[in-house]
């Protein structure tokens, strides 16, 4: 910002030397309208109102290119949500089958006898069989 600042005054200085030099007059016409300026202020004064214009035009430019950032910021936050809320919905799916795998686990592992219980089951068997 200072930098630029600094290319503005030193640009209204040389408009300011341009018009001290050029002290002469000049009829300026524009459509219905005829006047005799100097023209080192004429010309200084139509190179401000360049300046201006042009400024006007990079405002607007700015602010067109502010709102498709903007958009396109609002269409990225949107996607990350979608994106978060497919993730956590795919945790979810995760840790359900991890919690039915560990359930189904504990079920079959009751189901199944272990090999301590099977030995005592023999050995009963045996005890009952000799008596």
């Amino acid at each position: 910002m200072r930098n630029y600042l600094l290319a503005v005054a030193f640009t209204a200085l040389l408009a300011a030397v341009y018009s001290v030099q050029n002290a002469g007059y000049v009829t300026v016409r524009f459509l219905f309208w005829t006047r005799d300026v100097p023209q080192g202020i004429w010309e200084a004064a139509i190179f401000a109102a360049g300046c201006v214009v042009m400024w006007l035009l990079s405002l607007f430019g700015s602010m067109e290119m502010r709102d498709r950032c903007m958009e396109k910021v609002s269409d990225l936050e949107a996607r990350i949500g979608k994106l978060e809320k497919n993730c956590s919905l795919q945790e979810e799916s995760a840790s359900r089958r991890k919690d039915s795998s560990s359930e189904g686990e504990q079920l079959l592992s009751s189901a199944i006898p272990r090999d301590e219980d099977v030995v005592e089951r023999d050995k009963r068997d045996r005890e009952e069989q000799q008596e």
